[in-house]
């Protein structure tokens, strides 16, 4: 509970509650956005390790998986593919990373607009 001095009497007008909701979507896709981030991470330390285990082979093929089959492709053709799914996924993170970058300014501005008229009354922390 907050203390009487802690209470915010001002009262909650349309343009205050607009933002309210705009920060609890922002941050929600946010969230979803770091989720996303995470798991583009994760396909790219894959995409390293299988770079390196073709480096490492010795065999003059590999094996390639296209949808529900694996495919024979030369080690140039497989390394040639893993390359372009590496760029292709590095371009797609910087992208989010960037969008995030917007989404968490917004989300400090409209975080200052709420605390300078509720004060402590609002929370706004993530849990």
């Amino acid at each position: 509970m907050l203390s009487k001095e802690d209470e915010s009497d001002a009262p909650i007008l349309r343009e205050d509650q607009d933002r309210i909701n705009k920060f609890a979507r922002t941050n929600m896709r946010a969230e979803q956005m770091r989720e996303e981030l995470k798991e583009l991470s994760k396909q790219l330390e894959v995409l390293a390790d299988v770079e390196a285990e073709m480096l490492m082979g010795e065999e003059e093929g590999a094996r390639v998986m296209v949808g529900e089959v694996f495919v024979a492709v030369s080690q140039d053709d497989a390394s040639a593919m893993v390359a372009a799914q590496t760029a292709e996924l590095t371009a797609q993170q910087k992208d989010m990373q960037g969008q995030l970058e917007k989404m968490e300014a917004e989300l400090q501005d409209l975080k200052a607009q709420l605390y300078a008229k509720f004060g402590k009354s609002i929370n706004l922390e993530s849990e």
